[in-house]
């Protein structure tokens, strides 16, 4: 999967961002430039990155007792309006739930955990939310309605999860 430039965004969106970047506390403004990381060892994971507005983490151990394996996935923010940001964050939750996540929201800001899956779950589940994380880069910009919303999860589904 290559990383996908950025959507094409119509001029309410584009509008709707500028509005939210220049209602952004200066504060909040600098935890936009911090960096993102990753730590990788043989059984564990951490992945946290900033893509502009919104935060994202992926953590995961994968060992042999399965009842220690897990993923949690983190998200947050995003540089649109309200209502888009709430509609990825309505197509991230019901894909992650198609993966098996429980999952928790509160306004943009989503919680979910899978537990005891082994190795070539876990790892199938952390490719999936890899491509995920690069597909949702940006897309709060363009999900304009709740259709169009549910067009991008149908795609999403069909083209990286025919297995699940």
């Amino acid at each position: 999967m290559q990383w996908p430039g950025p959507p094409p965004v119509d001029a309410k969106g584009f509008l709707e961002m500028v509005a939210h970047t220049v209602s952004i506390p200066e504060d909040e403004l600098k935890e936009t430039g911090k960096k993102s990381f990753c730590i990788v060892t043989k059984n564990y994971m951490n992945f946290s990155i900033r893509l502009g507005y919104h935060f994202s983490m992926i953590e995961a151990y994968a060992g042999e007792n399965i009842n220690d394996n897990y993923i949690k996935f983190f998200f947050k923010g995003g540089g649109s309006g309200i209502d888009r940001r709430l509609r990825r964050v309505k197509l991230i939750t019901e894909i992650l739930k198609k993966m098996g996540f429980r999952v928790s929201t509160k306004e943009d800001f989503i919680d979910a955990i899978l537990t005891k899956y082994d190795i070539p779950t876990i790892e199938r589940k952390l490719e999936i939310l890899g491509k995920l994380t690069a597909y949702t880069k940006q897309l709060d910009m363009v999900l304009f309605n709740d259709i169009v919303t549910q067009m991008y999860i149908d795609e999403f589904i069909k083209k990286h999860m025919q297995d699940e």
